[in-house]
């Protein structure tokens, strides 16, 4: 599958698709613009309504440039056609939903912009054993922001960068935590 995440952006009159991701793998080509190539190439979708995004190194990352972008559009009269875009459809693959959603929903309530964030997960190639480890790799990530939390004053995410977006709440984090091991264990039970 592809990596890195996309959002679709819906008004009352389109829906303008926003790959976002940069080339933190040092591949030659960014995540947006793999993505791009393969909706425009495999689904035939129309370019002209992919907007790419193609800096961001880290899901947080994802966010902040995602929220830059539609602060630009939002405020812009130079295309009325995107309107006032009030849901984000966020696209990701299912194992990174949760964590995903969750930081989304961080940076636009740390920079005070409403949207609904409508989790949409994409169809997922894992087999049982592989979901389940990356369900666990998502939940340490989480635990780690937990832990943070609950040692330190303070605490923010994305500090190598210079972006110092505050941890979510340690409710917010056990909630997420929570929704992975609901996951997790509906995994173990299928599988048994």
């Amino acid at each position: 599958g592809l990596v890195g995440s996309e959002m679709c952006i819906r008004d009352s009159k389109n829906c303008y698709i926003l790959n976002t991701g940069g080339d933190p793998a040092r591949v030659g080509m960014t995540e947006a613009q793999a993505m791009r190539d393969y909706m425009v190439n495999v689904k035939c979708i129309d370019d002209s309504i992919i907007l790419d995004e193609t800096e961001a190194r880290s899901t947080l990352e994802n966010a902040l440039y995602v929220l830059r972008i539609l602060q630009n559009i939002n405020g812009s009269i130079e295309d009325e056609s995107f309107g006032n875009i009030q849901n984000l459809y966020l696209v990701t693959c299912p194992h990174h939903m949760m964590r995903s959603s969750m930081l989304f929903k961080a940076v636009f309530a740390h920079f005070d912009y409403t949207i609904n964030i409508i989790e949409e997960p994409s169809t997922n190639a894992f087999n049982i054993k592989e979901l389940e480890k990356c369900l666990n790799k998502e939940k340490s990530g989480l635990e780690y922001y937990l832990n943070k939390k609950l040692k330190c004053n303070n605490p923010v995410m994305g500090y190598r960068y210079g972006h110092n977006i505050p941890i979510p709440d340690e409710e917010v984090l056990r909630f997420t935590i929570d929704r992975i091991n609901k996951k997790i264990c509906f995994i173990n039970q299928i599988s048994n």
